[in-house]
Protein backbone atom coordinates (compact mmCIF):
# COMPACT_ATOMS: atom_id res chain seq x y z
CA UNK A 1 0.00 0.00 0.00
CA UNK A 2 2.98 2.71 0.55
CA UNK A 3 3.50 2.76 -3.27
CA UNK A 4 -0.35 3.09 -3.74
CA UNK A 5 -0.96 6.94 -2.64
CA UNK A 6 -4.47 7.31 -5.05
CA UNK A 7 -5.45 4.67 -2.51
CA UNK A 8 -4.32 6.17 0.73
CA UNK A 9 -5.99 9.23 -0.25
CA UNK A 10 -9.36 7.27 -0.86
CA UNK A 11 -8.61 5.82 2.71
CA UNK A 12 -7.91 8.88 4.71
CA UNK A 13 -10.87 10.62 3.65
CA UNK A 14 -13.25 7.01 5.12
CA UNK A 15 -11.25 6.53 8.28
CA UNK A 16 -11.54 8.29 11.24
CA UNK A 17 -8.82 7.99 13.80
CA UNK A 18 -9.49 7.26 17.31
CA UNK A 19 -12.17 9.54 18.77
CA UNK A 20 -10.12 9.42 22.38
CA UNK A 21 -6.92 8.98 24.20
CA UNK A 22 -6.35 5.76 26.01
CA UNK A 23 -6.06 7.40 29.25
CA UNK A 24 -9.19 8.16 31.47
CA UNK A 25 -10.05 11.40 31.38
CA UNK A 26 -10.75 11.37 35.24
CA UNK A 27 -7.16 10.19 36.52
CA UNK A 28 -4.98 10.38 33.72
CA UNK A 29 -4.09 7.04 33.55
CA UNK A 30 -3.57 4.47 30.77
CA UNK A 31 -6.48 2.07 30.47
CA UNK A 32 -5.42 -1.14 30.23
CA UNK A 33 -8.21 -2.74 28.82
CA UNK A 34 -8.81 -0.14 26.30
CA UNK A 35 -5.01 -0.56 25.30
CA UNK A 36 -5.56 -4.21 25.02
CA UNK A 37 -8.57 -4.09 22.85
CA UNK A 38 -6.68 -1.17 20.18
CA UNK A 39 -3.63 -3.43 20.12
CA UNK A 40 -6.46 -6.37 19.27
CA UNK A 41 -7.93 -4.08 16.83
CA UNK A 42 -4.50 -3.05 15.37
CA UNK A 43 -3.13 -6.73 15.02
CA UNK A 44 -6.28 -7.34 13.05
CA UNK A 45 -6.35 -4.82 10.59
CA UNK A 46 -2.55 -5.62 10.20
CA UNK A 47 -3.76 -8.97 8.75
CA UNK A 48 -6.07 -7.71 6.70
CA UNK A 49 -3.55 -5.26 5.34
CA UNK A 50 -1.39 -7.82 4.82
CA UNK A 51 -3.23 -10.25 2.74
CA UNK A 52 -4.77 -7.37 0.97
CA UNK A 53 -1.16 -6.51 -0.49
CA UNK A 54 -0.65 -10.52 -0.76
CA UNK A 55 -3.28 -10.74 -2.61
CA UNK A 56 -2.99 -7.54 -4.82
CA UNK A 57 0.86 -8.44 -6.03
CA UNK A 58 -0.25 -12.64 -7.10
CA UNK A 59 -3.33 -10.58 -8.66
CA UNK A 60 -0.86 -8.48 -10.56
CA UNK A 61 1.70 -11.55 -11.46
CA UNK A 62 -1.10 -13.77 -12.27
CA UNK A 63 -1.98 -10.93 -15.04
CA UNK A 64 0.90 -10.36 -16.27
CA UNK A 65 1.70 -14.22 -16.93
CA UNK A 66 -1.17 -15.36 -17.64
CA UNK A 67 -1.62 -18.10 -15.13
CA UNK A 68 -4.55 -17.64 -14.17
CA UNK A 69 -4.58 -17.93 -10.15
CA UNK A 70 -7.54 -18.40 -8.38
CA UNK A 71 -6.88 -15.96 -5.20
CA UNK A 72 -10.53 -17.39 -3.64
CA UNK A 73 -8.29 -20.51 -3.17
CA UNK A 74 -5.41 -18.32 -2.08
CA UNK A 75 -7.07 -16.79 0.60
CA UNK A 76 -8.71 -20.47 1.52
CA UNK A 77 -5.28 -21.80 1.98
CA UNK A 78 -3.62 -18.70 4.10
CA UNK A 79 -6.49 -19.01 6.77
Amino acid sequence: LSGRKEERVKASRILQGPPDALTSPESGAVDRQKLLEDLESALYASKVCSYAQGLSLIRAASEANGWDIDLSECARIWR
